[in-house]
């Protein structure tokens, strides 16, 4: 578009595909005097999605994860990405939900795709699946981890612990299972305000967890009369500890934490 005798310039632009990449090129005709004429071409190349992605890849394996000291590529944490005309979408999934590190994670993403020539925006989204632990013999099938809170003295703040764990797992989006394993003293059921109960019966002589606050619980507490202790030694001991592990009906959990 233009005209030379009265010194606007001439302008056209064209486009063409190599293999999986665009092409753009611009052209100026500008005169100068009478009917000499310069031609200026600029080229300039669109980067195709399977490009993009490539780059995007290279720059998340700069990624590490601070305790594994891994990448997330090769840890496998980056999944489902799509790229589609600049637009980027993949999602970081972690071992657990609990991650200290997920917001930094999150972030650095974000910053460093941003960053990526071609790219206009960034959606990450953190998600997480808990793996089971490796066990030669499982018994808990549906139970992935256990995570045992003990000490050699009483009175250090044992249950507190545990309730707090349960709690922070399920609040980062685990499911998560709270035994009270204290069998002359337990206390779990009166820092959840769950009312002393026997549990309900289910099939195969097993029996359901109480819930509360998204946690299934189960304790020695249920299986008294309130205010009445239990009074057990030896096999008869270690035969509750037994059904709590074997004759609950968990369902699936991520995590059961043992007080």
């Amino acid at each position: 578009v233009g005209d030379h005798l009265t010194g606007t310039d001439y302008f056209a632009i064209g486009c063409f595909r190599s293999l999986d990449s665009y092409w753009f090129s611009t052209a100026y005709f500008s005169s100068f005097v009478g009917s000499t004429f310069r031609l200026v071409i600029r080229s300039f190349k669109i980067m195709s999605d399977q490009e993009l992605q490539v780059k995007i890849i290279a720059e998340l394996k700069t990624v590490m994860d601070p305790d594994l000291h891994k990448d997330i590529v090769s840890l496998g944490f980056v999944k489902n990405m799509n790229v589609k005309d600049g637009n980027v979408k993949f999602e970081v999934e972690l071992t657990t939900p609990a991650c200290p590190v997920k917001e930094q994670l999150k972030t650095e993403c974000e910053t460093k795709v941003s960053a990526i020539e071609g790219v206009t925006s960034v959606d990450v989204e953190m998600t997480a699946v808990v793996r089971a632990a490796e066990h030669s013999q499982p018994i808990l099938t549906e139970v992935k981890n256990i995570i045992a809170v003990a000490s050699g003295k009483g009175g250090v703040g044992k249950s507190t612990v545990s309730t707090n764990l349960a709690i922070a797992l399920q609040m980062s989006g685990a499911k998560v299972g709270l035994m009270d394993a204290d069998i002359y003293g337990p206390s779990i059921p009166q820092m959840l305000g769950i009312p002393i109960s026997p549990p309900k019966g289910g099939a195969d002589n097993k029996f359901y967890p109480h819930e509360q606050y998204g946690l299934k619980v189960v304790s020695a507490a249920f299986l008294q009369k309130e205010g009445q202790p239990l009074m057990l030694r030896g096999p008869m001991l270690g035969g509750i500890i037994q059904q709590f592990l074997q004759n609950v009906e968990w369902g699936e959990l991520d995590y059961l934490v043992i007080d």
